[in-house]
Parts: C-alpha cells; sequence; structure tokens
C-alpha cells in the first residue's frame, strides 16, 4: 500500500470515530433516555444518556429531557441544567455514595452538590429533585442541594422533594437546600424563585456563615408536622444575609413527646421563619407564615441601635404557639397581621442572653389570640439584660383577658422587661 492511501484510510478511520461520540463544543448537550445518536441535539437524539457526562464536558448549558435519572450530580464549574418542568426528575440512588466535591465534608451526601471555583453561577431549573434517603440513615450532612465555594446558585421553577431518612427518624439531618456552611467557612450565594421544599428532615432551606447570602422569592417551604423532630422551613444564621419575599412557610409543628411545647423558654418548638445570629440586612416580607409552632423567632449575634432583621407585611396565621419570638437582638415588626394563635408577639428574657430583646412594631394587627397579644416572658434572673419593645399605630383587639389593648398587652417583668403602648385603634 502506498503512503498516501494509508493516509486516506487513517482520516476517514478517524473521522468515523468521531461520528460515534457526542459533539462538546456547541452551547448545548442534550440528555435523554432515547439511544445516543447523531446530530446530538434534541431528545430523540440526544448526546447522552447521563446528566453527569453532559456536566462533565465544556458545554455551557445541560437541556435534560423528560424521565427520571438516578444520579447524584457533583457541579464544580459554571453550567446551566434545564429540565421540563414536572417531567424531569434527578433522583438519589439507593445506595448513595458520598459527596467528592472539594467542598464536602466526610461522609456528606446530596443530590446535587455545587462547589465553585470562586464566583461561578450555576443556574438548575425545571427539575424535580428527590432525595429519600433509606430509613436507617442517620447522618447531619444530607443535603437535597448545597451551595459552597463561593458559587452561586440561580435557581428557579424547581422542587426538592425530601431531603433525609424517609419515613423521618428523628436524626437531626437532611435539609433541602442548603446555602453556605459556618462550620468549614464554606461561602455560597444563591437567588431562588418559584421553588418548591417539602419533606425535609430538619430544614427546608438553610442559608449558614458569614458572608453567604440568599434572595428566596414566591417560593413554598412545608412539611407535616412531625412527632420525631423539631423542623425550620428557612433559617438564616451564623452571619448569612437571607432576604425572603412572597413565601409560603407552613407544617412545621413538633410534636415529640417531654420534649416539644408551648412553653418558648423551656420546651422545644419548630419555626417557620429563624434568624439565629443572622447579618444585618436579612428579612421576611410579604409571606404567609402558617400552622407552625413559630412563625418567626429572631436571635442576633450583635447589639446594635438598628434593626438586626425586618419583619413586615407578613400574614401569620394559626401559628399555634406564638406568631413572632424576640430572643436577643433588634428587631422590627411592621405592617404583620397575627391571628388565630396562642401569643403574637412575646419577647423572651432569660438568664445568658448576651444583650436583652428590642423592637419596635408599627401598624401591626393582632387578634384572636388564646393568650396574650403582646407578652413579654422573664425567668425573672437578677443577670437578665435589659428589653423593651414599642407598639404604635396597631390593631389589637379580641385577645384575652379584655378585648382592649390594655388587657393584651403584658409583661411579667415590667422593670427589667418593658412593653411601650402608644394610642393604637382597637
Amino acid at each position: 500500500m502506498d503512503v498516501g492511501r494509508k493516509l486516506t484510510i487513517l482520516v476517514a478511520s478517524a473521522v468515523a470515530a468521531l461520528a460515534a461520540i457526542p459533539a462538546v463544543a456547541s452551547a448545548t448537550a442534550w440528555v435523554s433516555q432515547a439511544p445516543v445518536k447523531t446530530p446530538f441535539n434534541s431528545c430523540a437524539n440526544p448526546g447522552f444518556n447521563s446528566i453527569q457526562s453532559a456536566i462533565n464536558t465544556p458545554v455551557t448549558s445541560v437541556h435534560v429531557c423528560k424521565g427520571t435519572y438516578v444520579e447524584q450530580l457533583q457541579i464544580e464549574r459554571a453550567v446551566s441544567v434545564v429540565g421540563e418542568a414536572g417531567l424531569t426528575t434527578v433522583k438519589l440512588p439507593a445506595s448513595p455514595a458520598d459527596s467528592t466535591t472539594p467542598c464536602a465534608v466526610a461522609g456528606e451526601q446530596d443530590v446535587i452538590g455545587i462547589c465553585g471555583k470562586g464566583v461561578e453561577t450555576v443556574k438548575l431549573a425545571g427539575l424535580t429533585i428527590e432525595g429519600f434517603w433509606p430509613e436507617d440513615t442517620c447522618k447531619e450532612q444530607l443535603y437535597g442541594v448545597i451551595v459552597g465555594g463561593k458559587a452561586n446558585l440561580v435557581m428557579n421553577n424547581s422542587s426538592v422533594l425530601g431531603a433525609g431518612a424517609s419515613p423521618i427518624n428523628g436524626c437531626q439531618g437532611g435539609v433541602g437546600v442548603r446555602v453556605g456552611r459556618s462550620s468549614t467557612s464554606q461561602v455560597g450565594t444563591a437567588i431562588l424563585t418559584g421553588i418548591t421544599v417539602s419533606g425535609y428532615q430538619k430544614n427546608g432551606i438553610s442559608i449558614d456563615g458569614k458572608e453567604s447570602k440568599a434572595t428566596i422569592n414566591k417560593a413554598t417551604v412545608t412539611t407535616a408536622p412531625s412527632a420525631l423532630i423539631a423542623q425550620n422551613g428557612i433559617q438564616v444564621g451564623r452571619g448569612a444575609v437571607g432576604k425572603i419575599t412572597e413565601a409560603t412557610i407552613t407544617g412545621n409543628e413538633c410534636n415529640l413527646p417531654s420534649t416539644c411545647g408551648p412553653n418558648s423558654q423551656t420546651q422545644t418548638q419548630s419555626t417557620g421563619v429563624l434568624f439565629f445570629e443572622e447579618a444585618k440586612g436579612s428579612f421576611v416580607t410579604k409571606s404567609k407564615i402558617a400552622e407552625n409552632d413559630i412563625g418567626v423567632y429572631h436571635l442576633a449575634q450583635t447589639e446594635v441601635n438598628a434593626p438586626a432583621a425586618s419583619i413586615t407585611a407578613n400574614t401569620l396565621e394559626g401559628d399555634r404557639y406564638e406568631s413572632v419570638v424576640l430572643d436577643q437582638g433588634y428587631a422590627l415588626v411592621n405592617k404583620d397581621e397575627m391571628s388565630k394563635g396562642n401569643i403574637g408577639i412575646q419577647l423572651i428574657q432569660y438568664a445568658g442572653q448576651a444583650f436583652g430583646p428590642r423592637g419596635t412594631g408599627s401598624e401591626d394587627t393582632v387578634k384572636e389570640m388564646s393568650g396574650f397579644a403582646v407578652e413579654g416572658s422573664s425567668d425573672n434572673e437578677p443577670s437578665d439584660q435589659f428589653g423593651s419593645f414599642t407598639i404604635t399605630k396597631s390593631k389589637i383587639s379580641g385577645n384575652p383577658p379584655a378585648a382592649t389593648v390594655a388587657g393584651s398587652v403584658f409583661t411579667n417583668n415590667p422593670t427589667k422587661l418593658k412593653i411601650f403602648v402608644t394610642p393604637s385603634d382597637t
């Protein structure tokens, strides 16, 4: 055979081999359960049967066709993963593997683990993410979606169904969406729009750690009352910023015997929104927070002369023990409507607080409470820090012991836990 003919055959063989490999130079990779075949650009002619295989290529976008994909995704670069809303499911395998991203801790397991290498954006849309671990699983680090490594998650029109053991077993692990992790100095940011989170074991959404932040718009976070564990709908903690708008947060009630109950100081309670040492600028507004033990709980990290968090223009209905609980720190409670619970706004004072609870309430409506509309609850210890709350321009009525402002507002430590009421509409 002459040299020219031999080269021609080799070139032809190479071209034939390439034709069987998905083209990754294009902007979008297609993932489907149909057989892989050229031209690799549709659900009928996909380039991949695995989402992870597509993510591992240099494409900027992955289109995932309808179907259930039993995978754990590890994402370490900027990419967009888009499913067909309501038709595309990413499901945790029956025997989950530990996460391999650089952001993970030992034993961590995720359905989708996102670890950036700087400020990179990962987009998730149109996905149903199922994270149901075997019933005997007892790990703290279980996540539907987790973001670290300074990555930015933009997630919309998606659902996280389950995060943790199924059925719930009472172990303290299982978060639907987690942004950042203070214990390992992992920073994450997120914009979460129109998502649903349900079936979580511990928290629906957690934003955690200094510099981590999330904007949550029109999310639904819901669970069922549990006799095994205290849960939280959305937690913003340890220096993170959480901005929550037009969310619906329901069902966080703890019925664990001898542990959970109506006393916020001596018993455990579940919360709809938990602000725990959050960074300034956090808020929840225009949201429906209903049928939780506590609607919103606030405990600030540092004492400042401006609100650390704002609770404004929300509807808090049927939160069975307290609509709003103010622990240490300064919070703003304005234009909220609270009804059909036990206590509307409760300030708690106890030995061990770094500083006392403070707040202002204006143009609030508190009605149909079985206890007080506004209550100061103190353990009356000598070391208690001074606390105060001022109410103006609010409508307070229908609360025992009398349908008046004076009868609906009470503090058991009027010297060090003061509640000031200016003329209100009653």
